[in-house]
């Protein structure tokens, strides 16, 4: 038995090698589910189960990884496949499957991603409905590229902090002023004239912080107007009288002047302040601008370099090593594209060399089909022709051990055969033979 044992036919999913076990999972297709359903959950080496992972299109079992895997590197990447099929980055994802992936997260960040990003609105609600925490909702109302979704999540908005949130860091116009509309305090909108980044933001601020200029200057000079009294009935003032109501006059249109003066000047040191600020935010928009066009650039780069290294793998002739390169690439173009997708040449570079990899597997799987029905062919044969000798009276003793030495050789050089049944099937007709 333990010659016997020594060349059993292992299942791919259950060899105790878990390279093994890695290659078994990347050569299946993602029709496969079952099969990348229990690597996912069961299988004991954490590249094992990430590879199943990076497979599976099944929500609920992506949510029990996310959710129970032992490994952060593992949960973290079925979270990212989650979020992945609630956005419809897969072609073969509808808005079924993405809502039932926003059904089954529950990390805050990514179903705020999830909730700004997507275009398809049922989705979006889905994920904002899912989410409890002002601020990010607060997030939401800043980012989200849905204008419904927008107003949803800013209408949920309660606290001035938020607001302060919203007026200062949105990317659209709307939230930004209706932010701006719902402050009142002067300091509030001063520090988003100063540090707003959103420039509608600042232009609301500003305007309103003009209605408060022209109030109080008006406001001033009201006060300084003298009271008329009651009317009285007319009367001859003496020369004094005369002379002391001239100067409470004077004294007054002085005042009104003073009051007026103030009010210029407060205004022309408003504009001058409006000025200095957009000059400032003129410059950090032109840094950010900067920043921004630097950042696209490293992105395209590193996805050049990926696909440079997905046509490297497609044109590797070693089959395994190939597999390997694809999984570590897959990953990080699947991050990098997830939001602002590639360019068409490079997108299409790189579905072309998957296309290759893909065909060199399938080839592969035939090539090895192949080989193992044409070694069970032929140890059929050899063992027809040594079952019809050995039976044969007249044989010798010297041929009988001859051929029995070959019998106990052939034991030990097996070849991998199409099926366990199979190989079970040639080592009983060995021994019998």
């Amino acid at each position: 038995m333990a010659l016997l044992d020594r060349f059993r036919s292992l299942p791919a999913h259950k060899h105790p090698d878990p390279e093994v076990r890695l290659e078994y999972v990347e050569a299946l297709s993602l029709d496969e589910r079952e099969q990348l359903k229990s690597a996912a959950r069961e299988d004991e080496n954490p590249r094992v189960r990430r590879a199943a992972v990076g497979k599976l299109m099944d929500p609920s079992t992506l949510a029990l990884v996310a959710r129970d895997d032992s490994d952060e590197g593992v949960r973290a990447h079925a979270t990212s496949m989650l979020r992945d099929i609630a956005l419809e980055v897969f072609e073969e994802t509808g808005e079924a499957d993405s809502l039932a992936a926003v059904d089954a997260l529950s990390d805050v960040k990514t179903l705020s991603h999830i909730a700004k990003t997507t275009t398809r609105e049922a989705v979006a609600e889905r994920a904002l409905a899912r989410l409890t925490d002002a601020r990010a909702r607060g997030s939401v109302a800043r980012r989200a590229v849905l204008e419904s979704i927008r107003r949803t999540a800013f209408d949920s908005l309660t606290e001035r902090d938020d607001f302060m949130a919203v007026a200062m860091n949105s990317s659209f116009k709307d939230t930004a002023i209706l932010a701006v509309e719902r402050l009142s305090d002067r300091g509030d909108l001063e520090q988003i004239v100063e540090r707003s980044n959103s420039k509608n933001a600042v232009k609301r601020a500003r305007g309103i912080l003009r209605d408060m200029d022209e109030r109080a200057a008006q406001e001033a000079a009201d006060a300084a107007r003298p009271d008329p009294g009651p009317a009285q009935e007319p009367s001859v003032p003496d020369e004094q009288e005369t002379a002391r109501l001239r100067d409470a006059e004077r004294l007054e249109e002085a005042r009104a002047r003073d009051a007026e003066e103030r009010a210029r000047a407060e205004a022309a040191a408003s504009r001058e302040r409006e000025e200095r600020l957009a000059l400032e935010r003129a410059a950090a928009d032109a840094i950010a601008a900067e920043q921004s066009r630097k950042e696209a650039e490293r992105r395209h780069e590193r996805l050049v370099e990926l696909v440079a290294e997905i046509e490297a793998a497609a044109s590797d002739q070693d089959l395994r090593s190939a597999r390997r390169r694809h999984g570590l690439v897959q990953h990080e173009w699947r991050d990098l594209t997830s939001s602002a997708g590639a360019a068409t040449d490079l997108a299409q570079r790189y579905a072309d060399a998957e296309t290759r990899l893909t065909t060199r597997e399938q080839e592969a799987k035939e090539a090895d089909r192949r080989a193992r029905h044409d070694a069970l062919s032929r140890i059929n044969q050899w063992l027809t022709r040594t079952e019809a000798l050995v039976v044969r009276e007249d044989l010798s003793a010297r041929a009988a051990e001859r051929a029995l030495r070959e019998l106990r050789a052939a034991q030990g050089e097996v070849p991998p055969l199409p099926s366990k049944q199979d190989y079970d099937e040639v080592i009983r007709r060995l021994k019998a033979a």
